[in-house]
């Protein structure tokens, strides 16, 4: 089994406030999905190769730190669901996955 699991952007959709959901998305077996994790920014207020929020252009340093705090929250509660069924030796699938979740 495969597995991996990062913090997106969705870019591809901009609400009309000019912000962004963030989502975490899962790859297992090299079939992707995504999971919105309730969160919006501006798409200059994210770094998408270190997958956080970035503090400035109307961001306080707060806010930022809460976002990323929440995102890596819901980061590590996506590995630990991938490193239990790998040590398991138990292939998991995206239904079990999103039940699981």
């Amino acid at each position: 089994m495969s597995y991996s699991c990062k913090i997106i952007i969705r870019d591809d959709y901009v609400k009309t406030n000019g912000k962004c959901a963030l989502a975490l998305q899962v790859i297992i077996d090299r079939k992707k999905f995504r999971i919105p994790i309730k969160l919006d920014v501006k798409p200059n207020q994210f770094n998408k190769i270190k997958g956080i929020v970035k503090a400035g252009n109307g961001m306080s340093k707060e806010t930022a730190h809460d976002f990323n705090m929440i995102a890596k929250r819901e980061l590590a509660k996506a590995n630990e669901l991938g490193i239990r069924a790998r040590l398991l030796d138990k292939n998991i699938t995206k239904k079990e996955f999103l039940l699981k979740f």
